[in-house]
């Protein structure tokens, strides 16, 4: 998922865009990085949960134009504000049979696998 950042109206350097995905498979086997994408789209099961969009509008708040333009620490600050994103997010809720089977409502938290498996790339 490419998370391309916008500062005080302008656009930074393609080379400063980040992409974060996350690495490796739920204990099922399933890919975390699709099933994160799935919830970012939405899909005829998931409705759409697009955390990357407000990971970017924490990015905006807390960073300057010159901390973005820091490949390394747009790197951490990225994958803590995707993390962020996950656990602070108003999304649309868990159905109520996903609700039974997880045991709890908690929407994008069900192990916290795919909060722990961000990790980025400076495109």
């Amino acid at each position: 998922m490419a998370v391309s950042v916008i500062s005080r109206g302008q656009m930074l350097p393609k080379s400063y865009i980040l992409e974060f995905y996350c690495e490796g498979s739920y204990l099922n086997g399933e890919s975390i990085n699709k099933v994160a994408l799935e919830n970012i789209r939405g899909s005829a099961k998931v409705p759409a949960r697009n955390f990357a969009k407000v990971a970017k509008n924490i990015l905006l708040q807390y960073m300057t134009p010159a901390e973005m333009l820091n490949p390394t620490l747009m790197e951490q600050a990225g994958v803590r504000a995707l993390q962020s994103a996950i656990l602070i997010g108003q999304y649309a809720p868990n159905a109520p049979s996903t609700i039974k089977r997880k045991g709890n409502g908690n929407v994008l938290r069900d192990t916290y696998t795919m909060i722990n498996s961000f990790t980025g790339k400076k495109l």
